[in-house]
């Protein structure tokens, strides 16, 4: 039978009723942002005015959620972009992507993003910290392949002129620059300042090309990958989504594990048939969820298979997929919790 772990009616119509929230302010968001918040904003930006509108905007945003981040920027097709963010807090990114799904159609002069986009030109680029001005043409990164993501150092000759935390400020608005939010958060891994140049390190050019390579060595067949390990219960197979990161896909933000126990072999580990009739069953499972969430990795262990999906909490994916896993003999439990930085995960990145 299927164990339905953490919910309730109760949670449920809670859970509904922020829901319906979250989607009346956003709709009113657009609503002011249509009738008068467009044009102002325009307004403000082309008289070199931008601050007599950010008290209104940041009201309306905040109407949204109190701790998203706004900013205008400069479009890549368009004169102006308007970014509202989750500014780093896994909490926020389906908000801010809920956000971004009711914007009206981008035109010559407005477009609109969930994330900071990366700079078009970091060659006149100038980051003011501390009232200390750091050029950002003359940083310098030395990067570390680790797994499906990179380590970074960065290297700023006033790096050494800042505090501890400004020094971590600067690494990720300089990497954010060089790549935008959404790639930082999927494929850098750490993030160092460093107050001595690295070993063959390069500009911050050099490190969008890279990140953008690790992003195309993983497209079509080679989205996942295939990891072995050992565990205190023994060898340990895994199946792994690349990238396995929530901010590749920000909706998601209910985790379903669902695990089953198999005939597993001396070491727990399924024989090729058992394997079949595993790989058969996250078919049916990855069915039943109708479009509604994703399979992000499978483990093999102790002869017990765990299935870990995400699902968007604002639909049925969740009940789909305990409903579908209580019709499978023997042993079946689901667990469902809220995750929206996909934490259940995070030990299974390759």
């Amino acid at each position: 039978m299927g164990l339905f772990g953490g919910r309730g009616k109760g949670r449920d119509n809670q859970a509904a009723r922020q829901t319906a929230r979250q989607a009346e302010a956003i709709a009113r968001f657009w609503a002011w942002w249509t009738d008068e918040g467009m044009a102002r904003s325009s307004s403000a930006l082309a008289e070199g005015d931008p601050g007599r509108i950010v008290a209104d905007m940041t009201g309306q945003v905040e109407a949204v959620a109190g701790e998203l981040s706004w900013e205008f920027a400069k479009g890549d097709e368009s004169v102006h972009k308007l970014v509202v963010t989750a500014d780093g807090d896994p909490a926020l990114r389906s908000t801010a992507r809920r956000w971004l799904e009711g914007a009206p159609e981008s035109d010559v002069f407005w477009s609109y993003a969930d994330a900071r986009p990366p700079m078009l030109d970091l060659s006149d680029a100038v980051l003011k910290l501390d009232s200390i001005e750091l050029a950002l043409n003359e940083t310098r990164v030395g990067v570390r392949r680790s797994g499906t993501r990179v380590d970074v150092q960065v290297h700023h000759p006033r790096l050494e002129e800042l505090g501890e935390q400004g020094r971590t400020t600067f690494c990720f608005l300089a990497v954010d620059a060089a790549v935008g939010e959404t790639m930082t958060e999927t494929w850098i891994g750490e993030l160092h300042p460093s107050l001595v140049p690295p070993m063959d390190g390069f500009g911050l050019s050099g490190l969008r090309a890279v990140v953008r390579d690790m992003a195309q060595e993983f497209e079509g067949a080679n989205s996942w990958v295939a990891l072995e390990g050992v565990s205190q219960i023994g060898p340990v197979r895994v199946l792994a989504r690349v990238p396995l990161a929530a901010a590749s896909a920000p909706t998601l933000d209910q985790s379903v594990t669902i695990s089953v126990t198999y005939t597993g072999d001396a070491e727990g580990l399924p024989d090729e048939t058992v394997q079949r009739d595993l790989m058969a069953f996250r078919d049916h499972l990855s069915e039943r969820l109708e479009g509604q969430g994703e399979l992000v990795a499978i483990v093999m262990a102790g002869s017990r298979c765990q299935y870990h999906f995400y699902v968007d909490s604002t639909r049925t994916g969740a009940a789909q997929l305990e409903a579908a896993a209580s019709g499978r003999p023997g042993r079946v439990e689901t667990h469902i919790e809220d995750d929206p930085g996909w934490a259940n995960v995070a030990h299974l990145r390759g």
